[in-house]
């Protein structure tokens, strides 16, 4: 229910559900996540009945910003423990001050993650993003990108590759994906497709244009090779890493995304937008909860490997009695693209005939082109250079605190 009274609209939300175990442990979780992000939230035990109330406030788009943005806060803070133990045992040498970067010698490298070491570096820059994303579910490829040319290496980005999910209606639309014929082509198409989850630059990297470099990256030869290697058994014949499904975070628009030129008509391709959905505001304690409540009353062998926590977070609010759309239309709509080096890509998705095999792009060659493309227009803008050369790293902390 809806009230516009005051200066914004504002959103009540009262439900009442038979008690049950797994829905107080989810309901609590719930709440402490509400509460996290400004809301005011009860949640009661009351004659074998679960009420649960919530006071949200306005929702309009300037309003759903801000918010992500107190959600990126609230992680950060529960992370508070992590980002101290990192920072003491020195994860900040591992990222550049802008004077201490030699544009002309800056040399890319992709670092598949398998080291605790290496996944605690891919949890602390994902910390640095300015919106938050949700955990990264299913198959999962994680990766440093570091600049291997300076006098000793830096991070220059990181990629979070993980599974799409099993229903987008603009990708599967794009695919021929959304008729009832087409399940069994869906179900071998997802099998060589990846939700391109984290796609970040690092400053001050991000003041070059480095945005595009790591977004071309995600398709290289070193992740493409390491997609085939880990995940040749589950996929169909002839099958391998097709394509990218991408959001932007920031709205309808992203311009990493666009006209890198790796192939004729550029590298990704905006297909549509997302319906306004998001999971960002729910913690992973949540997704758990909810994950339990949905498995203890349904097949508890529920899998997510099509990372559908969409679906399970869903559902886990209708058998509580909460009314989805108020919490889930929390997010904005948000471009979605379709990222592929193979321009029979598409094609082979939409027949699931995988036959043909095109040649993997380097390391190398996106950096080549990045280079000639973006960097030195960047670095022929001095406010460009002047930033690049102010930057200082500081604590993350710190960064949130001011």
């Amino acid at each position: 229910m809806r009230l516009a009274g005051g200066k914004a609209p504002v959103t009540l939300i009262y439900a009442k559900t038979q008690r049950s175990f797994a829905k107080l442990q989810f309901l609590r979780s719930l709440s402490a996540d509400l509460s996290g992000i400004g809301a005011k939230v009860s949640c009661r035990s009351m004659d074998g009945s679960l009420c649960f109330r919530c006071k949200l406030g306005a929702n309009d788009q300037m309003s759903k910003i801000a918010l992500l943005k107190r959600i990126r806060d609230r992680r950060l803070s529960a992370e508070a423990g992590f980002v101290a133990s990192a920072e003491s045992a020195g994860v900040l040498q591992h990222f550049a001050d802008g004077a201490a970067v030699d544009v002309a010698r800056i040399k890319p490298e992709v670092s598949i993650c398998f080291s605790r070491e290496q996944f605690e570096l891919f949890r602390y820059c994902r910390l640095k993003q300015a919106f938050p994303t949700t955990g990264l579910v299913g198959r999962q490829i994680r990766a440093i990108i570091w600049d291997v040319g300076q006098d000793r290496p830096f991070v220059m980005g990181a990629i979070g590759l993980s599974s799409s999910p099993y229903s987008l209606r603009d990708r599967d639309r794009f695919l021929g994906w959304d008729s009832p014929n087409s399940v069994k082509t869906k179900e071998r198409g997802l099998r060589c497709i990846m939700q391109l989850s984290v796609c970040m630059a690092v400053p001050p990297y991000h003041f070059l244009g480095s945005g595009k470099l790591i977004a071309a990256l995600a398709l290289s030869q070193p992740i493409t090779s390491f997609f085939k290697a880990h995940y040749h058994t589950n996929l169909p014949k002839g099958g391998r890493l097709l394509a990218l499904v991408a959001t932007c975070a920031g709205g309808i628009h992203c311009p990493i995304f666009n006209r890198i030129m790796l192939r004729e008509g550029g590298l990704y391709r905006r297909i549509g937008q997302t319906a306004g959905y998001s999971t960002a505001m729910f913690s992973e304690r949540t997704r758990q909860m909810a994950l339990r409540l949905v498995r203890s009353t349904h097949n508890k062998n529920a899998s997510l490997e099509f990372a559908n926590s969409l679906q399970v977070l869903t559902n886990a609010l209708r058998q509580c009695s909460i009314p989805s759309d108020c919490l889930m239309r929390l997010g904005y709509p948000k471009g979605v693209y379709l990222g592929y080096f193979d321009k029979a890509a598409p094609r082979m998705l939409r027949t699931g005939n995988y036959r043909v095999e095109a040649e993997q792009f380097s390391v190398k060659l996106a950096a080549e082109q990045w280079a000639s493309r973006v960097l030195l227009n960047r670095i022929s803008n001095e406010m460009t250079v002047s930033l690049l050369r102010q930057y200082r790293q500081r604590p993350l902390m710190f960064q949130q605190a001011s």
